[in-house]
């Protein structure tokens, strides 16, 4: 049986996260032992996580180098969740977000030239084009598409749907909802928000909040 550890969950994601690694390795969820490990107190007795068969709950302040010597995955919602637990974990000995394992869905289409960093989700039926450069704890929802050239960095969140044309950069911390879209050649600056359904025609500064057709700032 295969023990794999979960970081940055969310409980009523969990039996989600486990279908989607079954699924991505042909094996079934009984053949996995599951430990996800958390920073957030838990009830379990009022969530649905007793059908999921083998599995361990263990927070961060008291996980160990043994805990952490199985595969590690970044749980379904990475980006500000994934950074949190990892610097929680930085007690333990020889641990840093390099130690966590990327998952990309079987449905989904990668070009082997592009790069994609530690702790990163890419869901089912996504597209990546050529030459693209995908940082850490990056999730990329389902149904999205990134044209060449794109850069991505790091705990960017790319909710469902969206569309990123070629030579877009998206700095960190950025969020973009779901079916925005962006056209080619924009830059999103770091810890910007775009709103579901926004049509992005110019560069987005820093830490600000978009939405629209053409999308226009709304805040800082």
């Amino acid at each position: 049986m295969d023990t794999i550890n979960f970081l940055g969950f969310h409980v009523q994601s969990a039996s989600v996260l486990i279908d989607l690694l079954s699924a991505s390795q042909c094996k079934s969820r009984s053949d996995f032992y599951v430990q996800f490990i958390h920073n957030l107190p838990i009830n379990t007795s009022e969530n649905p996580i007793h059908n999921l068969g083998n599995h361990r709950f263990i927070a961060t302040e008291n996980c160990t180098q043994d805990d952490l010597s199985f595969p590690i995955f970044a749980g379904i919602m990475s980006g500000k969740a994934t950074e949190a637990i990892v610097q929680d974990l930085l007690h333990v000995p020889n641990f840093g977000i390099d130690k966590v394992e990327s998952f990309v869905s079987s449905s989904a289409t990668v070009a082997q030239s592009t790069t994609i960093g530690h702790a990163t989700w890419i869901h089912p039926n996504v597209t990546i084009s050529s030459d693209c450069t995908i940082g850490n704890g990056v999730t990329i929802g389902r149904n999205s598409s990134i044209g060449h050239h794109c850069k991505i960095g790091d705990f960017v969140k790319i909710n469902p749907g969206v569309h990123i044309a070629s030579n877009t950069i998206i700095e960190s911390h950025s969020e973009l909802g779901i079916g925005a879209s962006i056209i080619n050649g924009i830059r999103i600056g770091k810890s910007s928000f775009v709103a579901a359904g926004a049509a992005v025609i110019r560069d987005v500064p820093a830490g600000v909040l978009v939405a629209g057709v053409p999308a226009k700032m709304k805040r800082n």
